[in-house]
């Protein structure tokens, strides 16, 4: 990557700058400054070059090539707020200066935000497309909001050498893989590993290996990322998830326990860190009793974990004792939990809690290892009952229709990291719609409702009348079955125990284990398995093949 002081070296070029005035003594006295601050900026001296900078500009106060250079100079100083001003006038005085635009798509992103920076870096790319810089921070600024074809779009754009630019070789893999370009993503990995082993270059590569299947590559990338740093709690909770994959939960759960301690930053992380940093850990439950005292349950993770975990709160009361119980949760969660007789407080805003409140607290995801879960003694489903006055605001509407009543899901929560491996676009769909004698009912909220509404199938959608889960799993439960891709649905249908059918991807998440048609979380449910990678077709004919035999029976 071009450093810096190349950057601003540009503008010493007399064929860029900005009109010379009337009074040319004004003009290179204001150009001698900034040339000079340009020399502070090559030896690392920031603040003198900004003196100079500020100088040039009290010269000369229209001179856009020197508010670039001060802005620079204040984003390598951290003054990102001055920075993003001073870029902003410099773009409008001379919009056609392609380093304005791209130092302030470097200030948007560091400020995060993103969509700003990438129209910024966007106009950048358009005024100088030979600048590999430009692609590389546009690509970065749309990977940060998950818009992961544009990144590698943007990444792929500039050529890079082999030999160079580790943390871009790094950046390209990782949107490479979450973009499903699995081998593409592996050569530079590779390449990046070559430049400098780190851990998580390894780790990330062992998840690739493992989308592959290539064992034996998988392992030893995992290996290699513990040698290098055998502490690294991110590296336990891939190894966790591998082994409850394998159904070992005593083990797995265990060692999932180390995501309290994790040091990276991700979205599902926020309540954890929110958890340990505001309620300490001394009253983290630990599984002991809790006769007479009162007891705080925290979410984690989507509302699919909740649901899950749910099972578990009655037996705080039940099994150990808990005097009070109070449950933290989403908007969407909070009726369903309210109709939960053993909890006696639902607490929306995280900000409400009051620490005072509770003696003993715990995030829902550690429940099944507090609890010793395995596989022969997982809190049996269903255990959610819809109240009646929830289920007679569907009853009409599902009693005037004919035939086998079924709920379709296609797609989940774009934000999700592997989203675009677990939904399918709903035109994949049509050999099933296409069986007579179902009445489909859509279960699908988000965006992946306008594909409804631009197609031309009978689905009926009154997903404008759910405002929360409650909603919805009263309208699940008068359905004869339902039809979801790994989603919050397939957790909620199988929690009130309605028969369900999941379409799985091949690189399945940990708790629908290997090669298993059943789920020993959701009797009720069955599991239509990938066997190879991408592979929806033959999930669906599978499903629409037992679809049929399901009418006839």
């Amino acid at each position: 990557m071009k450093k810096l002081s190349s950057i601003l070296k540009i503008f010493s070029r007399s064929d860029s700058e900005t009109p010379i005035p009337k009074d040319r003594n004004v003009q290179m006295e204001a150009e001698a400054a900034k040339s000079q601050g340009n020399q502070f900026v090559s030896s690392g001296d920031y603040l003198s070059a900004v003196q100079c900078y500020q100088q040039a500009l009290k010269i000369l106060p229209s001179y856009a090539e020197a508010k670039i250079n001060l802005g620079s100079a204040l984003l390598q100083m951290g003054r990102l707020q001055e920075a993003k001003e001073l870029l902003q006038s410099a773009v409008i005085l001379k919009p056609s200066l392609w380093q304005g635009h791209y130092q302030l798509g470097l200030v948007l992103n560091q400020l995060g935000q993103f969509q700003l920076a990438a129209d910024s870096l966007c106009r950048s790319v358009e005024l100088h497309p030979d600048f590999p810089d430009c692609h590389w921070q546009l690509g970065l600024s749309l990977a940060k909001q998950g818009k992961w074809s544009d990144a590698v779009k943007a990444f792929g754009t500039a050529s890079l050498p082999d030999d160079q630019f580790q943390e871009m070789h790094a950046n390209y893999g990782f949107a490479l893989m979450r973009t499903q370009q699995f081998q593409d993503s592996l050569h530079h990995l590779n390449i990046a590993i070559k430049l400098g082993e780190t851990s998580d270059l390894h780790l990330v590569a062992g998840a690739i290996y493992e989308q592959l299947s290539m064992k034996p590559e998988a392992e030893l990338s995992f290996q290699n990322a513990v040698r290098l740093d055998p502490d690294n709690p991110e590296i336990n909770i891939e190894r966790a998830y591998d082994v409850l994959l394998q159904g070992d939960y005593l083990k797995g759960f265990s060692q999932y326990e180390k995501r309290l301690k994790l040091r990276v930053h991700y979205e599902w992380t926020i309540p954890i860190k929110y958890a340990i940093e505001n309620f300490g850990t001394d009253r983290y439950w630990q599984g002991q009793d809790l006769t007479g005292s009162s007891m705080l349950i925290l979410r984690e993770q989507g509302l699919g974990d909740s649901i899950m975990m749910l099972r578990y709160i009655p037996l705080l009361k039940k099994l150990k004792g808990a005097a009070k119980l109070s449950v933290e949760c989403d908007p969407a969660m909070q009726r369903i939990y309210e109709s939960v007789p053993e909890i006696d407080e639902v607490v929306v805003k995280r900000d409400d809690i009051r620490i005072a409140a509770f003696d003993w607290y715990c995030l829902d995801m550690s429940l099944p290892y507090l609890f010793q879960t395995e596989l022969n003694n997982i809190p049996s489903a269903p255990y959610l009952s819809i109240p009646e006055q929830h289920r007679s605001k569907w009853s009409e509407r599902i009693n005037a229709l004919e035939g086998c009543k079924v709920g379709i899901v296609w797609s989940g929560n774009s934000r999700y990291g592997v989203d675009s491996i677990r939904s399918i676009a709903l035109e994949k769909l049509i050999p099933l719609f296409s069986i007579a004698g179902i009445a489909w009912i859509s279960l699908q909220k988000g965006e992946a409702t306008n594909q409804l509404k631009q197609a031309n199938l009978p689905v009926h959608d009154w997903m404008d009348d759910c405002n929360d889960l409650m909603d919805t799993a009263a309208l699940i439960d008068h359905l004869d079955l339902v039809i979801t891709v790994d989603t919050s649905m397939v957790h909620l249908a199988g929690a009130i125990g309605r028969p369900t059918w999941l379409l799985n991807r091949h690189k399945t998440d940990w708790r629908w284990l290997l090669d298993r048609a059943d789920s020993p979380w959701y009797s009720s449910v069955r599991i239509f398995r990938q066997t190879t990678h991408n592979d929806w077709e033959s999930v669906i004919e599978n499903a629409a093949q037992e679809l049929r035999l399901k009418l006839q029976s």
